[in-house]
């Protein structure tokens, strides 16, 4: 599960929250030359983890949890996604797209806001979120359809690659083609 806090939270604010719940500060990373950091922590059995991420192309956090793959144990992961979902107001896919309407045709705006949408898309599948992102997708303004196809890349799904790949193809820009094939190659759900 990705979250994104609607407020901005700073890693010692999240890792009060942490503490809170007895999960055990596990790793920190940074990486100085992409500006990306990661704080992680183990939840109480150990089989979640948990880490705070700064994610310089974003330019802002959210939080993720995952299996640690240091133990096992079912539904634990459920368990911690719903703690976090209790201690962090989230902004959803569908707030974020709300926002992205309220921009108007303010490219400057939307972009922005596509930062917004791709760190709070849903892990799962979502019609709605879907159909409404391909309409972004197709944007006359190249800054947008550019952002849009970097946001794709935090959307799991396999239903976006036939988008994406028409992009490729047929987009009226080269720069966006050329974008368009980079992130097919490198999305998730073609690794």
């Amino acid at each position: 599960m990705r979250l994104l806090p609607k407020t901005r939270i700073e890693p010692d604010d999240f890792a009060l929250i942490c503490e809170s719940h007895d999960w055990a500060f596990h790793e920190r990373t940074e990486n100085t030359d992409t500006g990306e950091a990661r704080y992680s922590w183990l939840s109480q059995n150990a089989a979640t983890r948990i880490t705070y991420v700064y994610d310089p192309i974003l330019n802002l956090p959210y939080i993720e949890t995952t299996a640690s793959g240091y133990a096992e144990e079912p539904g634990t992961q459920g368990q911690v996604d719903g703690e976090l979902r209790g201690a962090i107001q989230q902004l959803t896919g569908r707030e974020a797209l709300a926002l992205f309407d309220q921009c108007g045709m303010d490219s400057a705006c939307q972009v922005k806001i596509l930062h917004l949408v791709a760190a709070s898309a849903p892990d799962e599948f979502d019609e709605f979120f879907f159909q409404r992102f391909t309409e972004i997708l197709g944007t006359e303004q190249e800054d947008v359809r550019s952002m849009a196809l970097i946001a794709a890349l935090y959307m799991p799904w396999p239903q976006i690659l036939p988008v994406i790949e028409t992009l490729a193809e047929s987009d009226s820009s080269e720069d966006i083609r050329n974008l368009a094939r980079s992130v097919f190659h490198d999305h998730p759900a073609n690794q």
